[in-house]
């Protein structure tokens, strides 16, 4: 073909792009579809109608706000890991990837939450902002038929699941889960993770 009749090709295939004139249907190629259905099996609050935030101040103390390793989450570990607990944090629920245990004793499969005053609707320290009203309502009543259904999904799994609010004292929160994570190993006949050693006799 001469120089001169070569048309504009398409661009080869970039990283994390795909061409929708070549389909006709502007659908992604099968390996991005496939991907794309798994992340619509848990539907999640569509941001498009997220209200913006009411003033500059809040929308920076929104944007500091941890999602995970809070403080009332890292009071609680630390107790735990003092009286000698071992555990594991942010294991995913099992069928739910993207939902997370904060704290999990994986071998007597007790699951910990620690959940946070405002954004699962305490009844003692939860409000509701008096901007956007309508939308945090609804946004607190998704958080809370979250965790019944991840409290659904770990117990027909077979794992105990306690949730603490983050007013609670870390102290007694760590006896309640002490408490439970023996009666799990007991149950299930689940070694401490570490055992005290006995004093060594000589002969």
């Amino acid at each position: 073909m001469p120089p001169s009749d070569r048309r504009a090709q398409p661009p080869a295939h970039r990283s994390g792009r795909y061409t929708r004139t070549r389909t006709g249907s502007g659908r992604p190629p099968f390996r991005d579809r496939d991907r794309c259905e798994r992340t619509r099996s848990e539907p999640e609050l569509s941001t498009t109608d997220r209200p913006g935030a009411s003033s500059p101040a809040v929308s920076r103390r929104m944007s500091v706000h941890p999602r995970k390793d809070t403080g009332p989450e890292l009071a609680v570990r630390r107790a735990l890991h003092a009286a000698g607990e071992r555990y594991r944090v942010f294991v995913k629920v099992p069928t739910a990837p993207r939902r997370t245990i904060d704290i999990a004793f994986t071998r007597a499969k007790v699951a910990v939450f620690i959940d946070g005053c405002f954004w699962h609707g305490c009844p003692d320290h939860g409000e509701v902002p008096a901007s956007n009203t309508d939308w945090w309502i609804a946004k607190i009543h998704r958080n809370r038929v979250r965790d019944a259904d991840t409290r659904q999904i770990l117990e027909d799994a077979g794992w105990v699941v306690l949730r603490f609010w983050e007013h609670e004292a870390p102290e007694q929160v760590v006896l309640r889960i002490r408490d439970q994570v023996r009666a799990r190993r007991d149950d299930l006949c689940v070694p401490d993770a570490h055992p005290r050693s006995s004093p060594s006799i000589r002969p």
